[in-house]
């Protein structure tokens, strides 16, 4: 039979339409287990009444791409190809002519076309193919279908369906189907390469077959045999399937599952106002390979708190606004699913046939994997410059250089400070001044000099200026402009020329220093006080302390200072007392905290202000919020000792034992850590133009950046 092209918009019988891309391959359908029909769990509740109004997406052409035949991420509806618009013959017979009532003028075994333009009424019987250009209206249904009749809604074409498709029917639609409510009975098949969108109800049945790579969309869609469509939207979508049912997307006020299997895309979509699922066995799943999908529903019914373990698989995403068991409300979380949502937002991004996931949204960014990379050691100004066993114990920034304090670990006195520079993504040592006599335990650098605190091997406390251009290598103790913190009894006790006990001088310690206004505030073993910038006058008088007092940090206007409350020698409660900043007399208390226990007592204990926070080093305390409690510990037991800490904008740097942590401000939570399981205890953190420099006790000052991957 001789085949010739037909053209578009006009049909005729000499000319042929050719729509389309290759040939058919049926779909195998898998994943899904069957499931017995007639297993629903019990009386469900009433339903509201909802109308498409809330919940209806666009479907027209420029918010949709036709694709009939590639591959990709919607496996799913790419299980099937869709046949090629078929060539017509020349020759074919035409309904022109044929009445309301003259089916019987349709000969059994030859093929027809109605033409465009032209309107077919009458009922036959169906026995060969059947090429719709124009409009078919089976109002009065069919007389019967042989096995392998066929019909082919071309572009343009209009089939609109009056009763029950009738069982060896296969329908091929490139057009449009129109009904009141669209059957797809056993033993019908229905390809559709368009959107089928005019039908009020839709259906299919146990042993009915739809393969679309498009839209279903009617007021009421029930599923209960094979069915593979990009999308199914309506009122109200109820599947009891006894097979699969495989899409990318589904937006229903009402969707209830009573049996069956739905297998989404990767990256698919249920949306549901409410959602019913009353079957145990009743399957939601993602294609094999696919990691994500979203099930989101506003009212979500099942019938037991365990069942959806089994109904949800592990890569599907849940929303779900409330949750019941029948007609009782639970919480979510008494509820088991296969996967958590801890950490896991659920979200897909707008794909085929459907939106994103929420609604607007893009796909947020991957949460970088974050390290702490070691990035050098100090280079030695010069070879012989030996740290021994003293102990970095500060280190700060002024301009582009750091300075560094370092004292004896013990009994006895030895200290160094170093002045540093960045220099090549590393860290140069331009100069050092060491001291045998001298403990240097905090320091800062202010107008040029390096205020310094410690301990005197006789003298004790002290307060001491250095010009921080000092000549490199020293052994300077000539050049120090020292302050003996001895001249106030509340301060301190005079102690014996070189008695110690257990660490402690009797004439104490200088803890830390920190400059405001025309003072410097310094924390010693018996207390706290300001001094005017000569260090020749105490304002006012020491504040004393039943205990040494550690650290002071000012911000936002306060200061606050911890101090331990007895002179324990292994553990000691702690104190954090806030003064307004300007109050160097230390008259008013505004705010007081128990801080919590310190062990062991001879730690750093770094207090720092925060905004409205104010967080404390409580050595095997942990690293404390003192406003809410909120706390973080490390190792065994929580057992690493706190000792500092730097914070930014984001993090909180802490500085414990042999390791260095970086905390989430917000809840305290690991971010990452650095463990250096040959250094010793770290004391105290700075941060410099994106490093982190740590006072790493006996291993002297290490430099440390993070890198996200």
């Amino acid at each position: 039979m001789k085949k010739t092209n037909l053209i578009l918009p006009v049909l005729t019988r000499k000319n042929a339409f050719r729509c389309g891309v290759v040939a058919l391959a049926l779909v195998t359908m898998t994943g899904c287990k069957d499931d017995a029909p007639g297993k629903n769990g019990g009386n469900q509740p009433e339903q509201p009444e909802l109308t498409t109004d809330s919940y209806t997406v666009k479907t027209s052409d420029a918010n949709r791409v036709h694709n009939y035949a590639t591959t990709g991420s919607r496996a799913a509806i790419d299980d099937f190809t869709m046949p090629q618009c078929p060539e017509i013959p020349e020759d074919v017979a035409t309904t022109t002519g044929i009445g309301e009532t003259e089916g019987w003028k349709i000969t059994e075994g030859t093929d027809y076309l109605i033409p465009a333009g032209e309107t077919f009424n009458a009922a036959c019987k169906l026995t060969a193919k059947y090429y719709v250009a124009g409009t078919w209206n089976t109002i009065n249904g069919f007389w019967g279908v042989k096995e392998g009749a066929e019909i082919y809604i071309l572009p343009g074409g209009t089939l609109n369906v009056g009763s029950t498709l009738q069982p060896g029917l296969t329908i091929y639609n490139y057009g449009t189907i129109v009904s009141e409510g669209l059957t797809i009975a056993n033993g019908v098949k229905l390809y559709s390469a368009v959107d089928i969108t005019e039908c009020k109800e839709f259906g299919v049945n146990d042993e009915g077959e739809l393969y679309s790579k498009n839209t279903i969309m009617a007021e009421k869609v029930r599923l209960n045999g094979n069915a593979i469509a990009c999308s199914f939207i309506a009122d109200d979508i109820t599947i009891n399937s006894v097979g699969t049912i495989k899409a990318s997307y589904f937006k229903a006020g009402n969707l209830t599952m009573n049996s069956g299997c739905v297998v989404l895309d990767n990256n698919g979509l249920i949306d549901a106002d409410v959602c019913t699922l009353s079957n145990a066995d009743t399957r939601i799943e993602v294609e094999t390979g696919g990691t994500n999908a979203v099930f989101a529903t506003r009212k979500f019914i099942t019938n037991n708190l365990t069942w959806p373990k089994k109904q949800l698989a592990a890569e599907i995403a849940y929303d779900i606004t409330e949750a019941y068991v029948e007609s009782t409300k639970h919480p979510l979380n008494d509820f088991e699913f296969q996967r958590s949502n801890e950490n896991i937002t659920a979200y897909v991004p707008a794909e085929g046939c459907h939106p994103a996931y929420p609604e607007g949204t893009t796909k947020p960014e991957p949460t970088p994997e974050i390290i702490i990379e070691k990035i050098t050691d100090i280079d030695p100004l010069e070879p012989d410059h030996d740290h021994g066993v003293i102990s970095a114990t500060c280190i700060t920034f002024d301009g582009n250089k750091a300075y560094a304090s370092y004292h004896l670990r013990g009994e006895g006195q030895k200290g160094c400070i170093e002045v540093m520079e960045p220099a090549d993504n590393g860290v140069k040592l331009l100069s050092y001044m060491i001291s045998p006599d001298y403990d240097f335990n905090h320091l800062i650098v202010d107008e040029g000099n390096i205020i310094t605190v410690g301990n005197h091997t006789k003298k004790g406390a002290f307060i001491a200026s250095l010009p921080v251009g000092f000549e490199a290598s020293e052994t300077v103790r000539e050049d120090l402009k020292v302050k003996e913190l001895t001249t106030d009894e509340v301060l301190m006790v005079s102690g014996k020329d070189g008695e110690i006990k257990g660490g402690y001088k009797n004439a104490g310690d200088g803890n830390c220093v920190i400059r405001h206004g025309n003072n410097y505030y310094v924390n010693t073993y018996r207390g706290y006080g300001a001094l005017n910038l000569d260090f020749s006058k105490v304002e006012g008088s020491f504040v004393p302390t039943n205990g040494s007092s550690k650290h002071i940090d000012i911000a936002n206007g306060k200061a606050a200072i911890i101090s331990l409350d007895t002179y324990n020698t292994t553990e000691s409660a702690s104190t954090v007392n806030v003064y307004n900043a300007d109050d160097k007399m230390f008259t008013t208390i505004l705010d007081t905290y128990a801080a919590g226990t310190i062990s062991p007592i001879d730690g750093k204990n770094v207090i720092a202000i925060d905004g409205e926070n104010i967080y404390a080093c409580l050595g095997k305390g942990g690293l404390v919020r003192l406003n809410d409690n909120a706390s973080f510990h490390a190792g065994e037991n929580g057992k690493v000792p706190a000792n500092g800490m730097a914070i930014d904008d984001k993090y909180i740097y802490a500085a414990m034992g042999s390791f260095v942590f970086v905390l989430n401000k917000t809840d305290l939570s690991e971010v990452t850590h650095y463990h250096a399981s040959s250094l010793k205890s770290a004391n105290y953190i700075a941060l410099h133009d994106g490093l982190i420099y740590v006072a790493f006790g006996e291993d002297g000052i290490q430099v440390f950046r993070l890198v996200e991957k």
